[in-house]
């Protein structure tokens, strides 16, 4: 099993269904925060990504790193390597479809997740 660790804000959002998949599959997911993985806040880091966005997800596997973008990829990668995704092609569609049902209908709440920094995080820190 490769070393997953994935990166992302303080928030449940697109988070929440990556980190459930991936207790729900056995898989082990390190959960890190942005600003502690790349060590700046958060508007140093989003320009360097592929997407400007999270989550990311880094995999770790015979000395080669790579990284996955887009919360609904890193998902379905998790579930497959986890072997909980059906076998039967039309109830994989099936979940897909329904998986992609879901991410449209959290889109319009994407701008509720984006707040400013509270008061007390614009001195001192990272976040």
């Amino acid at each position: 099993m490769p070393k997953l660790t994935f990166v992302y804000a303080r928030l449940h959002a697109l988070g929440e269904p990556i980190r459930m998949t991936a207790a729900a599959a056995g898989v082990p997911l390190e959960n890190v925060f942005v600003w502690d993985y790349y060590g700046k806040p958060w508007p140093e880091v989003k320009p360097t990504l592929p997407f400007g966005q999270l989550p990311e997800l880094i995999i770790e596997e015979g000395g080669k790193t790579t990284k996955l973008y887009m919360s609904t990829v890193i998902t379905r990668y998790i579930a497959r390597i986890g072997k909980a995704l059906p076998e039967d092609p039309v109830d994989a569609a099936y979940l897909d479809m329904m998986m992609e049902r879901v991410h449209e209908l959290f889109l319009p709440l994407n701008p509720s997740a984006q707040l400013p920094p509270s008061p007390s995080n614009k001195k001192g820190s990272k976040r």
